[in-house]
């Protein structure tokens, strides 16, 4: 399965795209929310758990295509199937 990875920033707004080749379908998108006029400790905690969240989805995704490609599994991994270790 082969892999294209966009990353992009904006000013300080980063966003990451990975796509699969083959199906021409969007695996993974991620791009930050903009926080409302929330109070600043507020948001940056919120932000943090955001990014801490989508820590943890791309290395189980990344955990997924590893035992894929190790041949760790019986068969090819389900859209979605890195959410679910």
């Amino acid at each position: 399965m082969a892999y294209h990875i966009r990353a992009a920033s904006r000013g300080t707004s980063p966003s990451l795209q990975i796509c699969d080749v083959s199906a021409c379908s969007v695996r993974m998108a991620w791009q930050p929310c903009v926080a409302s006029g929330e109070e600043e400790d507020e948001a940056e905690l919120e932000a943090l758990r955001r990014d801490e969240a989508i820590a943890e989805h791309l290395r189980r995704f990344l955990q997924t295509t590893e035992r894929y490609l190790k041949g760790e599994l019986d068969g090819m991994p389900r859209l979605g199937a890195w959410r679910r270790s």
